[in-house]
């Protein structure tokens, strides 16, 4: 008798452990695959979860009706819009201030660019002045002075032209 072993694909991500930031990115790349079959997705998906993620799907057998059950369990915990922009928010204000050399502020700016297009892409609009100001309390005194400098008088801040003036400036920083 001759065994047939189905081959699945392999899926290029890492497993997700319950992290709300990671969701997304987490889920899009496992939906991808279409070509599976719901006990076989439910497998993948048992492999790729670890953490507080495979605890919020424990003792669901694995069969075609409980992948489902698992995703809506998982949907509902890691995936509410509304909770994983909160968590942007939050990671936002918890974010130190940045220090003034060049790769300190590089890496402050990476970090704001990661939660403002996070957030953009959940629809959120970030161009407030609250976003503005938060923004500014993450920056140094002494990079707020020639930021302002780039800026032409009267003009009000936004976020944008403050993601806009903080790259220029990094940007023309030697060290």
């Amino acid at each position: 008798m001759k065994s047939t072993t189905v081959k699945l694909p392999k899926l290029d991500f890492n497993k997700f452990r319950g992290e709300l930031l990671k969701w997304q990115e987490f889920w899009d790349s496992f939906e991808s695959n279409a070509s599976l079959n719901p006990v076989e997705k439910m497998n993948y998906l048992r492999a790729k979860l670890e953490g507080e993620a495979e605890e919020a799907i424990l003792g669901l057998t694995l069969t075609n009706a409980n992948y489902e059950e698992a995703i809506r369990l998982l949907q509902k915990r890691f995936g509410q819009n509304e909770i994983i922009i909160n968590a942007h928010y939050t990671s936002l204000m918890d974010m130190p201030a940045s220090s003034s050399s060049t790769s300190a502020l590089r890496t402050s700016y990476d970090s704001i660019e990661k939660h403002l297009r996070s957030l953009q892409a959940l629809e959120e609009d970030v161009n407030t002045k609250m976003l503005v100001s938060l923004i500014m309390t993450k920056l140094p005194k002494d990079v707020i002075t020639p930021l302002t400098d780039y800026k032409e008088d009267g003009q009000e801040w936004t976020v944008q032209l403050l993601r806009d003036k903080l790259h220029r400036f990094i940007k023309q920083r030697k060290c």
